[in-house]
C-alpha cells in the first residue's frame, strides 16, 4: 500500500462519522500523519449516528437503495463524507476542500451520482 487512511471514530464507527470527529491516522509510504476529520467543519450537522444504524441485512439494503435514491439524509451524508475521503486517498483530491462541495446539503436535493451509476447500469 502507498497510502491509507485508518479511521475511528469518536462514536464508534470504524469510517468517518457525519456526527462526531474522526481520528485519522494517514499512512504514506513509511510514515504517519495524525489528523482529525470534524464534520460540522465540513457542512455535516448531525447529532446522533441513529439515521444510518442497522441491524440486519434487509435493513442495510433499503439504506442504500434510499442513499441511491438520494432519500435518507444521514445515510446519504455518510456516503458523501466517506466517498470524499475516497478521493483524497486515492489521489483525486488534495483537500477536503477539493474532495466534498462545500455545498454538501444541495446534493440531497439534486443526486446525481446515483443517476449516472444507474445510466452506467452499475446497480
Amino acid at each position: 500500500t502507498t497510502k491509507a487512511w485508518v479511521v475511528h471514530s469518536e462514536d464508534g464507527l470504524d469510517e468517518l462519522s457525519i456526527a462526531a470527529p474522526t481520528r485519522v491516522a494517514e499512512v504514506e509510504g513509511k510514515s504517519v500523519r495524525m489528523s482529525r476529520v470534524d464534520p460540522p467543519a465540513l457542512g455535516f450537522h448531525h447529532s446522533s449516528i441513529e439515521g444510518i444504524r442497522v441491524s440486519s441485512v434487509q435493513e442495510s439494503v433499503a439504506v442504500m437503495k434510499g442513499v441511491l435514491d438520494g432519500m435518507p439524509v444521514s445515510a446519504l451524508d455518510v456516503s458523501v463524507l466517506n466517498a470524499g475521503a475516497v478521493l483524497m486517498v486515492a489521489g483525486r483530491a488534495t483537500t477536503t476542500t477539493t474532495s466534498l462541495p462545500a455545498t454538501a446539503p444541495a446534493r440531497r436535493s439534486s443526486p446525481t451520482a446515483p443517476v449516472a451509476l444507474r445510466r452506467r447500469g452499475s446497480i
